[in-house]
């Protein structure tokens, strides 16, 4: 229903493009579940410079993890009850997609600077997902009213989603990138994929654990590539990762399009015009 998407699927594929250009930092998200938080923060900002309108500062992981966390704790408490600490539960990509619209986006490090150290580039607190002694993750700061003041000047709207399976999502995939809009997607990686070589291509491994990333270009397969991971497709597609720069190469991966096809959800990264 996305009018630039929708012209761009029917015309068919350009048969290479996306805003990679527009790429920050590869994000690590450490020993946390803010996947969806890390991945929710690289779409905004390589949407918001492919759509000519760039944010002043990368958003923050942290704060829209906070906020997703909170609304979910929200929704899930009985009305009167008191709210229970918030903790490192991990999200749907529709929650932090729902927070970023709810609430906006803040600078990285707010209120101090901006992390300097690349293969750490993150603000959240480093390992929130492992529990302690008495079995429970710990307990993670509130919202900050300051921050979210700030934040409420970029609210991240509208928003999509990507309805297809197998060949029909890999158009609708090509088709948001030949008109460069990055894609949040969510889906399950293995061994294989957290291993992944630099220049190797992933294939599906749809037995694996949850994860968020970006998709930001696609290109042909060549037949070296195609001889090496077994992909019956025509592309291969570059992903921005949030595990640092000692992932893949540098933090991006190569995919196929059964990879592409194995994931659970797409969230195409559509900002407001002004």
């Amino acid at each position: 229903m996305h009018p630039a998407i929708g012209a761009a699927l029917k015309a068919g594929p350009i048969g290479q493009g996306g805003p990679k250009a527009f790429r920050g930092p590869v994000t690590n998200q450490r020993g946390t579940s803010k996947c969806h938080a890390h991945s929710r923060a690289q779409v905004l900002w390589t949407a918001y410079g492919a759509a000519g309108i760039p944010l002043p500062f990368f958003p923050s992981p942290d704060c829209i993890a906070t906020c997703t966390y909170a609304d979910d704790r929200a929704i899930a408490t009985p009305f009167g009850a008191d709210l229970p600490p918030l903790r490192d539960v991990g999200a749907e990509l529709q929650s932090s997609s729902d927070a970023t619209n709810r609430w906006g986006v803040a600078p990285i490090g707010w209120p101090g600077s901006a992390p300097t150290d690349l293969s750490n580039f993150t603000d959240s607190p480093d390992g929130t997902a492992f529990a302690g002694s008495d079995g429970q993750l710990p307990i993670l700061a509130e919202p900050n009213v300051d921050e979210l003041h700030l934040a409420s000047s970029r609210l991240a709207m509208p928003e999509y989603q990507l309805a297809g399976s197998g060949s029909s999502l890999v158009s609708l995939v090509v088709a948001s990138l030949d008109v460069n809009v990055p894609l949040q997607c969510g889906g399950p990686v293995g061994p294989a994929y957290e291993s992944l070589g630099a220049t190797a291509v992933a294939m599906p491994e749809p037995n694996g654990d949850g994860h968020a990333q970006d998709v930001d270009y696609y290109r042909p397969m060549t037949d070296a590539e195609r001889e090496q991971c077994g992909s019956t497709g025509k592309f291969v597609f570059e992903v921005c990762g949030s595990w640092g720069l000692v992932f893949a190469n540098r933090g991006i991966a190569l995919v196929s399009e059964e990879w592409i096809e194995a994931n659970w959800n797409y969230f195409p990264g559509v900002v407001r015009p002004s």
